[in-house]
């Protein structure tokens, strides 16, 4: 009985390194999970709501950021037409939009996970936005206050995990439904 207990002392201490990775590479997909659904609902939304609605991505210069969806308000009849993509303001406290959700991932939950975002261009870029017509188009921008443009190619997210290099890359294909890879 005693060999039997040290056989399996001894299994333990061979998996608790290879299961201590597993789970932190668990938590750059969850990451990924969170980025995508985040696009997903903001599509969602606005075809269902038939209202502009956008997904803006600030990083924070160290692999970290928020990401946050804001809406269109809807105005009662007579008080004018609501706001699209390309004449809201999308700025924080502005009078056209309304924040719906902010996720922040500098806590230690997400500490290993480095979030980077690429244009369809291939470039790293700190910021980004996109929007969500109510008749299904998705617009993107890469600077806060410029026009938006039709989103032609594919930005994705890549999601790094600093210890193990375990990769995770969220796509955002002009259709606007973002999908994790693996």
């Amino acid at each position: 009985m005693l060999a039997a207990i040290v056989i399996i002392a001894l299994l333990a201490a061979l998996a608790t390194p290879s299961f201590i990775a597993m789970m932190r590479d668990r938590r750059v997909t969850q990451v990924g999970i969170s980025l995508a659904d985040t696009y997903r609902e903001a599509r969602s939304r606005a075809l269902a709501r038939g209202i502009a609605v956008a997904v803006r991505w600030k990083s924070d210069g160290s692999g970290k950021g928020t990401i946050e969806i804001r809406e269109a308000l809807v105005l009662l009849p007579g008080q004018g037409v609501t706001k699209s993509c390309h004449t809201a303001d999308w700025s924080t406290g502005s009078a056209d939009t309304r924040m719906v959700t902010l996720q922040s991932f500098a806590s230690s939950i997400y500490e290993l996970a480095d979030i980077k975002l690429f244009t369809q261009a291939g470039l790293d870029s700190p910021f980004g936005e996109t929007c969500f017509a109510p008749d299904g188009r998705t617009l993107v921008r890469y600077s806060d206050g410029a026009a938006f443009e039709p989103l032609a190619g594919v930005p994705h997210f890549e999601v790094l995990n600093t210890q193990t290099n375990f990769k995770r890359i969220v796509h955002l294909p002009p259709n606007g439904v973002a999908r994790l890879s693996l």
